[in-house]
């Protein structure tokens, strides 16, 4: 069923409409900024650029910008060259790739005991697809999230890490776990429970550990993620390293669009300073 089309002047409405409304709202926002005391705030504001104080009340952007604009980019530049030699010289070896690049990064950044507990992870989920049990993939998940959030935790004081590696390592292993759970659950609902152990095993290896979504996502179902982790190498044309570096100049600069507008929009701050949220009436 084709989509229906709205008129030329219906759509440019909509439009005018839209961004009239957020660049009213934004200002609102701007000015209701102004009626914070920022002599009487603790750690919400940081210090001044050009005369603005930044919202530093959003932890997790602060925790994760610095990470993904100085920790990752050669990580992911030595899985793609890793992944793409790979690729050239036989695709069946990709999962390998995947899976190596993160858990080095997880040696390195989180120490070998947390890449041993995610390579235990997808040793247990495979078991159970060998079991074939999907009240044992429910049964187990529950556990290691638990593992994950506290019992980790306990571990980690005595590495020495910081709060926002931490950080980091609990929301990865939660999203491995979403990743196992998703994984083993698909292929038990289908026929491809019937695989090969080593092939099934690889696929989840290499799904699990993808390391591009492996601390952020997205999360992306292994029905669609699938199909493209075996596919043939294909040459670097021109086109396609534009097309890369385009993606990559969007991210940068909407990046650089948020984290200014910290300085002028304290929407964060605002979410945890009721009284001053009560004064714009």
């Amino acid at each position: 069923m084709s989509a229906s089309k709205l008129p030329v002047f219906e759509v440019s409405l909509y439009v005018l409409v839209w961004t009239a409304s957020i660049c009213y709202s934004s200002y609102n926002v701007y000015l209701a900024g102004k009626l914070f005391d920022h002599t009487a705030i603790g750690d919400d504001f940081s210090d001044n650029w050009y005369g603005y104080k930044k919202d530093m009340a959003d932890y997790e952007w602060t925790t994760w910008l610095p990470f993904l604009l100085y920790t990752m980019p050669a990580w992911v530049a030595a899985h793609i060259a890793l992944t793409e030699v790979t690729r050239w010289i036989s695709p069946q070896g990709v999962p390998g790739a995947h899976s190596l690049i993160t858990l080095l990064f997880i040696i390195v950044h989180f120490g070998p005991a947390c890449a041993l507990f995610a390579f235990t992870q997808v040793v247990v989920y495979y078991t159970i697809l060998r079991l074939k049990s999907v009240a044992l993939v429910w049964l187990f998940g529950i556990p290691f999230l638990l593992l994950s959030c506290f019992g980790l935790q306990e571990m980690w004081e005595y590495t020495g890490k910081s709060d926002q590696q931490f950080t980091m390592m609990v929301v990865s292993t939660t999203w491995l776990n979403l990743h196992c759970t998703s994984f083993s659950l698909e292929m038990l609902a289908s026929a491809r429970s019937n695989t090969s152990g080593r092939r099934m095993f690889y696929d989840l290896l290499g799904y699990s550990l993808y390391f591009p979504t492996y601390f952020l996502g997205p999360f992306i179902i292994y029905t669609n993620f699938g199909p493209y982790m075996y596919r043939p190498f294909k040459r670097w044309t021109s086109e396609r390293v534009c097309t890369f570096a385009l993606s990559l100049l969007r991210f940068l600069f909407w990046a650089a669009v948020t984290e200014a507008s910290l300085y002028f929009l304290y929407i964060h701050a605002l979410q945890y300073h009721m009284t001053t949220v009560a004064r714009l009436g």
